[in-house]
């Protein structure tokens, strides 16, 4: 536990959406495919599990793609990266990190929810 994913929960139960202009900007600067900007490239995905504390060879990848709503497993589209976290509130890094691992948590915690 880090000590301010305890006082970061003040998104639940709100609606506030996140903005989706700064998403799009993160996606495009850092996770982007060179070649299709509209999906993730596969470094880009390493840089966004490492960004969300996340160990690409586990399950976990499996609650981002569930939290984004993901049509194909293994690819991050941009129009699911910005509408998934914006849904949730986030606009930033730092807020994508604590809502995934939120899950990830609630997921590890809860066996027989899922």
């Amino acid at each position: 536990y880090n000590s301010y994913n305890n006082n970061n929960n003040n998104n639940y139960g709100s609606n506030k959406k996140g903005s989706t202009s700064k998403l799009e900007s993160l996606f495009k600067k850092s996770y982007a495919d060179k070649e299709d900007k509209e999906i993730m490239s596969e470094q880009g995905m390493l840089k966004f599990f490492k960004d969300c504390g996340v160990n690409p060879e586990s399950y976990q990848t499996l609650v981002i793609a569930y939290l984004l709503k993901c049509e194909e497993m293994g690819i991050y589209e941009k129009d699911e990266f910005v509408n998934g976290f914006a849904d949730l509130g986030c606009s930033n890094k730092k807020e994508i990190k604590t809502k995934v691992q939120d899950k990830v948590r609630s997921v590890q915690n809860n066996t027989g929810e899922y």
